[in-house]
């Protein structure tokens, strides 16, 4: 397991259990820096000072959808970073609506092994 100590994820759900609890696996297993939001309009503020490495964005929330938030994010000036599309949706039109929309990857809730390599790929990215 590569060290991901250095690496930075911001998380951004509505759903407040969900992204508590993925923030505590992240930082337990992963031991890297995490944020965590639950509103959509604070994540750009979090995104600037920040500097994620890998954004894990829901794709489905009110008021302002992952969509929204996503083209937002990609128009800061901060690094690069992995833009990754958490849904419960996983039908096929979903999964190319947002690769369409700019997401780097598309992931169903839950997926550890998934997650594992996402976040490979963003400590890839960090090294650059």
């Amino acid at each position: 397991m590569p060290d991901a100590a250095h690496l930075r994820i911001l998380v951004i759900d509505d759903n407040v259990d969900d992204t508590t609890a993925l923030a505590m696996l992240l930082r337990a297993t992963f031991d890297c820096d995490v944020e965590a939001c639950n509103e959509p309009t604070e994540s750009f503020d979090i995104a600037g000072r920040f500097e994620p490495h890998l954004v894990l964005l829901d794709v489905a929330m009110p008021g302002m959808t992952g969509f929204e938030v996503a083209r937002q994010l990609r128009e800061l000036d901060i690094p690069p970073f992995l833009l990754v599309a958490r849904t419960g949706f996983v039908e096929t039109s979903i999964r190319e609506r947002c690769l369409n929309e700019g997401f780097n990857y598309v992931v169903a809730k839950p997926g550890l092994d998934e997650l594992m390599r996402l976040i490979e790929a963003a400590q890839r990215l960090a090294e650059v």
